[in-house]
């Protein structure tokens, strides 16, 4: 059992969240990016007013780190401006002079936000399908990925593009962090072509039908729904420190996948509620921030 917790909690506002994103691709004819100063969180800029109105979504009822939209979202507390993703605006703290509390989507990241998202269709069988933790003793920090690389090597018999695949989900990650995000904000939203891999492989973005380069038996009438199933888009976030690191203690997420259904994952399971996502995250991202 899980204490002090109901992992149907979450339901709900996963199922929003994915609501939210299909109103948005439904006019804009795509599904929104990553967050322009966070690694795998959903950009808010682009769903929230207009399709998301509500901030509190963006936080787990059952979240251990805090579900006060005021307390959780401060960072531009005492800011008089804002980035909204094109340009610097006012907040309510350039007119009064005091302390606002209203909510700007550029607060939303992966310090803040309960849900990884995923703007990227990330499935690579016998890779992303795995429970084992590429580093069961933790020696790798932030920055390294020796124990993953070599993890990813013995995948190469099932997967040839298995070392590929796990350096380019971690190049992701990077590069939708504030460090990298000025000189990568225009590969946010693109297709990622994996540098070097033999043989050639393509992390394809989130849209309509992108499923339909997952299938591999095309005389299966299924395949395409088994291919939707297959394929998360967003998740509570996962982390390979636990406790604090997870919406539902001691270790578990709900996944939304792109057909539509949510499932719980006790953790350590397949991805997102993987080790493997959990030593990347730890690798591309300070998971202290998490907490």
């Amino acid at each position: 059992m899980y204490v002090n917790e109901n992992r149907a909690n979450s339901f709900p506002t996963v199922m929003t969240f994915g609501c939210a994103a299909g109103l948005y691709g439904s006019v804009a004819d795509d599904v929104p990016g990553s967050a322009w100063r966070a690694g795998y969180t959903i950009n808010m800029g682009q769903i929230y007013p207009e399709y998301l109105t509500d901030a509190a979504v963006t936080l787990c009822p059952s979240s251990v780190g805090g579900k006060n939209v005021v307390k959780k979202y401060n960072e531009a507390n005492t800011l008089a401006q804002v980035f909204d993703g094109k340009q610097l605006v006012n907040t309510t703290t350039a007119t009064t002079l005091q302390p606002n509390k209203d909510f700007y989507p550029c607060e939303s990241s992966h310090k803040t936000n309960s849900y990884i998202y995923f703007g990227w269709a990330i499935y690579l069988s016998g890779v992303t399908d795995s429970t084992e933790d590429p580093d069961p003793t933790g020696i790798d920090g932030p920055g390294e990925y020796n124990q993953l690389t070599t993890w990813l090597g013995t995948k190469q018999g099932i997967q040839p593009n298995a070392i590929a695949f796990g350096l380019a989900i971690s190049q992701i990650a990077a590069m939708t962090t504030n460090a990298e995000v000025l000189a990568n904000r225009q590969k946010i939203d693109k297709d990622y072509e994996v540098p070097n891999a033999d043989p050639k492989l393509t992390i394809y973005r989130l849209r309509e039908g992108i499923e339909r380069f997952f299938i591999t038996d095309i005389n299966n009438p299924g395949s395409t729904t088994q291919a939707q199933s297959v394929i998360s888009i967003m998740a509570d976030w996962s982390g390979a420190g636990g406790g604090k690191q997870f919406n539902h203690v001691p270790g578990g997420a709900n996944v939304l996948y792109m057909d539509g259904h949510v499932e719980f994952l006790k953790y350590p399971n397949i991805w997102p509620v993987s080790p493997l996502l959990a030593r990347i995250t730890k690798a591309a991202m300070n998971e202290a921030d998490m907490l």
